[in-house]
């Protein structure tokens, strides 16, 4: 639900010209880590599905995003 109206109140700045982005580094591996980790508990509780994420040595270890 919160995200929910964050959302909202973005698209609300964006509308208005006045959304300012929170660029800040981040750390590939962990970022991508973590969403493996939410969405895998939740594909082996409802399809017994297995999710495995590897990430290549190619990508950056840091990169900038509105996180």
């Amino acid at each position: 639900m919160l995200s929910l109206v964050n959302d909202t109140l973005d698209f609300a700045q964006m509308q208005a010209g006045k959304f300012k982005m929170n660029v800040e580094d981040v750390e590939v591996r962990n970022l991508v880590n973590e969403v493996n980790n939410l969405l895998a508990v939740q594909l082996r509780l409802k399809e017994k599905v297995y999710l495995i994420c590897n990430v290549s040595k190619n990508v950056p270890t840091l990169i900038n995003s509105d996180y």
